[in-house]
């Protein structure tokens, strides 16, 4: 039990660190020399400038180091101070900097713990798969993209690129990666370190889990003022609707808090980023974003079904080569 949990762990690390360079330096070099990111800034005689897809990339390696590194050290620590299953607000020996929530909704979500022990089965039980919570998290914010899209209204701004030296597709996936894995890993991360110390003291002095999720409630409005903080260093003045800006930085953390994983606010900082993308360069045109949208949305309900089933059926086949003796 205790080896099958520390590869369980190993393996979340892993899928985390792997997830993240593909978003972060695979996908955005594909974009910077097969889609013409990358032109601009070298051709002779002119000055890389604010806008360019190579500065924004290097500014962002920042956020992306910080993000995989910091994450990761987290995770360890909890995988080497803390007991198997033992909640934050429960440890034996409590710690500091030993909380990382990357996907374990039986440990770390709000709504499993509290809900577990009311029902006979816990109702936050399909949340342990997380592709089942990456399609519910895709369906749920997709269909808010289009609301966003029709109102003309964003959370949160996109790097400002000079259209000229990339293609349209190319902007378009850079305004998504690597912008949102690396913004909201690293607001978690500022989140986890906050939420440590709160698991710290509820720890030592005995308070619950009530009282842990209580003070991660205020530790997300706390990291909602750095999250503002984090959008006028990146885009200064540019991002007029800071208000807004800081209520996605709360929700965010409060997502990963209610579910456990950290799938629901990188979904929806990487769909928020995709409407505001599209409806930027294809402005004119929104009754087609519209359509594709709820094409989009459609093919993955029905992809995900597609998953389920398939999955029923091989979990059914297992079961029956299994042979009890009498």
């Amino acid at each position: 039990m205790s080896e099958s949990w520390i590869k369980k762990e190993y393996a979340e690390i892993g899928g985390f660190l792997v997830y993240g360079i593909i978003a972060t330096i695979v996908i955005p070099l594909f974009v910077g020399f097969s889609l013409g990111g990358f032109e601009s800034s070298f051709v002779s005689g002119r000055p890389i400038q604010f806008g360019d897809f190579l500065l924004s990339y290097i500014i962002y390696y920042i956020f992306i180091v910080g993000a995989l590194i910091g994450v990761s050290i987290l995770k360890v620590r909890e995988l080497i101070l803390t007991e198997r299953g033992e909640h934050p607000a429960n440890q034996s020996k409590p710690e500091m900097f030993n909380v990382a929530i990357i996907h374990d909704p039986e440990q770390d979500g709000a709504l499993y713990n509290l809900l577990e022990g009311q029902f006979k089965r816990n109702p936050m039980r399909w949340s342990l798969s997380p592709l089942r919570l990456f399609f519910g998290s895709l369906i749920v914010f997709g269909i808010l993209g289009i609301i966003q899209s029709r109102l003309s209204f964003s959370f949160v701004g996109i790097p400002q690129q000079t259209l000229q030296q990339v293609t349209k597709l190319g902007s378009i996936i850079f305004s998504i990666e690597p912008p949102a894995f690396a913004e909201t890993m690293l607001i978690l991360f500022i989140f986890y370190c906050l939420l440590s110390v709160v698991g710290y003291f509820t720890s030592k002095f005995k308070w619950g889990k009530g009282a842990y999720y209580f003070g991660g409630f205020l530790m997300a409005i706390v990291v909602a003022f750095g999250w503002v903080g984090l959008h006028l260093l990146i885009y200064g003045n540019l991002d007029s609707a800071l208000i807004y800006t800081g209520i996605f930085g709360f929700t965010g953390c409060i997502l990963t808090l209610l579910f456990g994983s950290a799938i629901p606010f990188y979904v929806f900082h990487a769909t928020n980023n995709l409407f505001v993308a599209l409806g930027k360069i294809y402005s004119g045109t929104q009754a087609d974003i519209y359509l594709f949208s709820i094409l989009a949305i459609f093919l993955i309900i029905v992809s995900w079904i597609g998953i389920e089933l398939y999955n029923r059926k091989r979990r059914k086949k297992h079961q029956e080569k299994i042979i009890v003796p009498k």
